[in-house]
């Protein structure tokens, strides 16, 4: 007997959790009629325990709910399950998770909002206004143990630390009821980040937050670019440092027009009191949001499997119909 596919909240070994976490297993056997009789649930962190659960004499394997002390932002658990089954076998299983920003406090971060005029968006798609990209410079002067970021923005985003994308996600941060919540999302930059000079970028279309069908029904809305992130560095000396976005942003429209947003550059920008150039952008200094949604209080963890693209198809050739307007085909 054994215990696989080991979960918590449906997810294995989740990179941030701000919810009470809830686990699952599947026990597998070569036997015949064997059944769980019993489970004991031990959470446990740096290897000190945080919860016992006891032995349970229940079948329960699904939605088994931590009930043991609050949880600490920003912490790494591990879970270990022991479970019997009905002819006295025994099996034993192990996971984890990771907890994101579990209170409001926890944000150090500022929104941060593009302060172009992109004016009232027309329905259609390639209409929309350029993409913008928000970049912050900052230092590492010492080694790097771990870091995590947390990122979210109002339309659609794609985020690189010193270039590098951290996974291969689009479409973040997912549509919801913005009034209500909005997601953000927690992202391993441990290996991304480097002593010396490093560079958050974030490049950010209109998507569904500032879209002319899709915008949220929302008291004053403005469908302005913005950016929150949150970096947390944790140095092998045990001391610490957070990146956060604030006045020190800044920001270029994008080169193109497109629906969602193109390629974001690496290129460093150069010059004196924020302004600049990246790939022949002028920069400018962001500003800070201060209108509704613009709070914390509304961010919420995002729970979604990412949206990354399974594989692209080349055009073959590009006909022009008789109106003139161009069409691709690609031969399928």
């Amino acid at each position: 007997m054994k215990i696989t596919n080991l979960r918590t909240v449906h997810m294995d070994w989740p990179l941030g959790l701000d919810c009470t976490p809830y686990f699952s297993w599947e026990m597998l056997s070569d036997d015949q009629n064997v059944m769980q009789a019993a489970y004991r649930l031990q959470v446990t962190c740096d290897r000190e325990e945080t919860w016992d659960s006891g032995e349970i004499r229940s079948d329960q394997s699904a939605y088994v709910e931590y009930a043991g002390p609050p949880l600490m932002s920003r912490t790494k658990y591990a879970w270990h399950v022991t479970v019997a089954d009905n002819h006295g076998n025994t099996a034993q299983g192990e996971s984890g998770f990771e907890t994101a920003l579990l209170h409001p406090p926890d944000w150090k971060a500022q929104w941060v909002e593009a302060p172009f005029n992109r004016g009232r968006r027309k329905p259609g798609f390639g209409k929309q206004p350029p993409a913008t990209m928000f970049r912050k410079d900052f230092q590492i002067e010492k080694k790097v143990k771990r870091a995590r970021l947390y990122a979210t923005c109002h339309g659609v985003y794609r985020v690189t630390l010193n270039g590098r994308r951290l996974d291969a996600r689009e479409l973040a941060p997912e549509h919801t009821v913005y009034g209500k919540y909005l997601c953000y999302q927690t992202y391993d930059a441990t290996q991304a980040v480097c002593e010396g000079a490093n560079a958050i970028g974030m490049y950010v279309g209109d998507g569904w937050y500032c879209g002319p069908h899709t915008k949220p029904s929302m008291k004053r809305h403005r469908p302005a670019h913005a950016i929150l992130f949150q970096l947390e560095i944790e140095y092998e000396d045990a001391t610490a440092a957070c990146v956060v976005s604030d006045g020190s942003v800044r920001c270029a429209t994008g080169q193109s027009s497109p629906p969602i947003y193109t390629r974001a550059s690496s290129t460093t920008p150069t010059g004196k009191k924020g302004a600049g150039t990246a790939a022949g952008l002028t920069m400018r200094h962001g500003r800070r949001a201060m209108r509704p949604g613009t709070d914390t209080a509304t961010c919420a963890l995002s729970w979604v499997s990412p949206s990354c693209l399974s594989w692209s198809l080349p055009s073959k050739r590009f006909p022009y119909p008789p109106r003139g307007r161009p069409s691709s085909t690609s031969g399928r």
